[in-house]
C-alpha cells in the first residue's frame, strides 16, 4: 500500500519555536556589543570582561552540542526543545532581575555583572538543544520543495537577532549609562514566547504522518545507545565532503562571528564614530540574513547547489580580505561597508546551503549529525579567533584618532588581520577539490 505523504500547519509553529529561541540566544549574546563602552561603564567592567558575554556563549555552546546531539537522538525533538527553551527562559530571568528597575540600585555595579553573566550561562547551555535542530526540523516536518527555505528561514535567525539587537540597543541606551539596565528586560521576552511556543506545538517529535519518503524512513528508530552515537559521528567526520564543510564553512562562520563581536573595537581603534558602527553592524547583518535566503533560492532554482556554494565562498573570502585592508585605515567607512556587505551576504549565504548538502551526503543519518559538525567549528573556532584578536596586535600609529572611550583600549589589528587572510586564502583553494556531496536523499525521495 502506498503511502500517503502530508504536511501539517503545526509544523509552522515547531519552526517558529526553533526560530525564537536561536533568535533569543543570539540577542542575548549580543545586546551589549552597539553599546558596549556605556556598558562597561554600567558594570564597571572593561573591555576584556565585556567580551565574556560572546566567550561564555561559546564555551559552553561547542560542548553543549555534543549533549544535544545525545539527547535528541535519545528522547526526540520534542523534549530537546522544552530542555532548551526552559534553560533559555530562566537565564533570560536572571539576567532581566539583576538590571531590573529598584532591584538593581541595591546591587553593586560589579556584582550585577557576575548576575547577569551567570544568567547567560543558562542561556548558554540552554541554546544548543535549539541551534542544532534546523535540518532536522526541517527534513522531520517539511516537504521536499520547503526543505530548503525552512533551513534558510532557521539559519538566519541569529542573523537577524544581532540586526536587531544592533538597533535596538542604541535606541533604549542612547547615551545614557543608566538606560543599559532596561535592555535585559526587552531581551527577555521573546524566551517567555518561546517556551510557550515549545510546549504548545512541540507535543511530539514527529508529525502523525511523514511529509516524504524519506522522512518516513527515518521514523522507524532502533534502540539508541553511546556506541551508536560514537559511530554515527564516526561516519560523518570521516566523510571527506562533510569534513569540507564542517572545517572550511565552519571556521569562515567562526571568522565572521568574531568579526562580529569584535567589530566595535576595531572599528573604534581607527576613529570611526559609534553611530557608524551601528549601522554597519545593522547592514552587515541585514546583509546575511538576505543573503541566507536568495543563495538557497538560487541553488535550487538553478540546481547547482555544489557550484553555488563553491562560488559564494570564493566571493565571501576575496571580499573579506578587501575589507580587511581597508579597516586598518580611518576615513574609508563606505568602500569598507560595502565591502563587508558582501562578505557577510555571501558568508552566511552558505550556511543552509551547506547544512542542507551535509545532510544529503550523510543520509541516511539523522540530519542532526551532519548539522552539528558544522556548528561546532563556528563556535569553538570563534573563541580561539576572540582570544587572537585581542592578542595579536601592536600598537596603533599616532596619526590615527580614536573614539574607544576610557573602557576600551585602541589597537592595531593588522597582525590578526593577515592571519584571517592566510586562512580564507588557503581554505577557498582546498574548498574547490574537498567539498564534492552527492545528493542522496533527494534521490532516495525521487525514486
Amino acid at each position: 500500500m502506498t503511502t500517503e505523504y502530508q504536511t501539517y500547519k503545526r509544523r509552522w509553529g515547531v519552526l517558529a519555536t526553533v526560530i525564537i529561541t536561536n533568535f533569543t540566544c543570539f540577542t542575548e549574546t549580543t545586546c551589549y556589543l552597539a553599546v558596549a563602552a556605556r556598558a562597561a561603564e554600567y558594570f564597571h567592567a572593561d573591555d576584556d570582561e565585556m567580551d565574556y558575554f560572546s566567550l561564555v556563549g561559546i564555551i559552553f555552546t561547542a560542548p553543549g552540542m555534543l549533549v544535544a546531539l545525545y539527547v535528541v537522538n535519545k528522547i526526540g525533538l520534542k523534549w530537546c526543545v522544552r530542555i532548551g527553551t526552559s534553560f533559555v527562559c530562566f537565564g533570560s530571568l536572571v539576567r532581566m532581575m539583576a538590571t531590573f528597575p529598584d532591584v538593581e540600585s541595591k546591587i553593586q555595579p560589579k556584582n550585577k555583572f557576575y548576575i547577569v553573566l551567570a544568567g547567560h550561562c543558562f542561556v548558554a547551555m540552554g541554546h544548543p538543544f535549539a541551534m542544532i535542530l534546523t535540518t532536522q526540523v526541517s527534513q522531520t516536518w517539511f516537504g521536499e520543495s520547503e526543505r530548503l527555505l525552512s533551513t534558510a528561514f532557521m539559519a538566519i535567525a541569529p542573523t537577524a537577532a544581532v540586526i536587531y539587537a544592533s538597533v535596538l540597543s542604541p535606541l533604549i541606551a542612547g547615551d545614557d549609562v543608566e538606560r543599559i539596565k532596561y535592555l535585559n528586560i526587552v531581551y527577555a521576552v521573546p524566551s517567555i514566547l518561546g517556551l510557550v511556543c515549545g510546549l504548545v506545538f512541540c507535543r511530539t517529535s514527529t508529525p502523525p504522518t511523514p511529509p516524504t519518503k524519506s522522512a518516513e524512513s527515518q521514523t522507524v528508530k532502533s534502540i539508541y545507545s553511546f556506541q551508536k552515537y560514537l559511530s554515527s559521528l564516526k561516519i560523518v567526520l570521516t566523510n571527506k565532503s562533510t569534513l569540507g564543510i564542517m572545517i572550511f564553512v565552519g571556521t569562515n562562520l567562526a571568522i565572521y562571528n568574531a568579526m562580529i563581536s569584535q567589530l566595535s573595537q576595531i572599528m573604534c581603534s581607527t576613529g570611526y564614530s559609534s553611530q557608524q558602527i551601528g549601522i554597519a553592524t545593522a547592514l552587515i547583518m541585514f546583509s546575511g540574513m538576505i543573503g541566507g535566503v536568495v543563495v538557497g533560492i538560487l541553488a535550487r532554482k538553478l540546481k547547482f547547489p555544489v557550484n553555488i556554494l563553491k562560488i559564494t565562498y570564493c566571493i565571501s573570502s576575496i571580499t573579506l580580505i578587501a575589507s580587511l585592508l581597508l579597516l586598518r585605515e580611518p576615513n574609508l567607512f563606505f568602500p569598507t561597508l560595502f565591502l563587508l556587505i558582501i562578505f557577510s551576504f555571501c558568508a552566511i549565504g552558505c550556511l543552509p546551503l551547506s547544512l542542507e548538502l551535509a545532510a544529503e551526503e550523510t543520509f541516511p543519518l539523522e540530519p542532526v549529525y551532519a548539522e552539528t559538525c558544522c556548528h561546532f567549528p563556528a563556535h569553538s573556532y570563534a573563541f580561539i579567533l576572540i582570544i587572537l584578536c585581542n592578542s595579536l596586535t601592536q600598537e596603533p600609529s599616532e596619526s590615527f584618532g580614536n573614539t574607544c572611550g576610557e573602557s576600551i583600549r585602541p589597537w592595531d589589528y593588522t597582525p590578526y588581520f593577515y592571519l584571517l587572510m592566510t586562512e580564507v586564502t588557503v581554505s577557498s583553494c582546498l574548498l574547490l577539490f574537498v567539498i564534492n556531496p552527492s545528493l542522496k536523499r533527494q534521490e532516495y525521495d525521487e525514486k
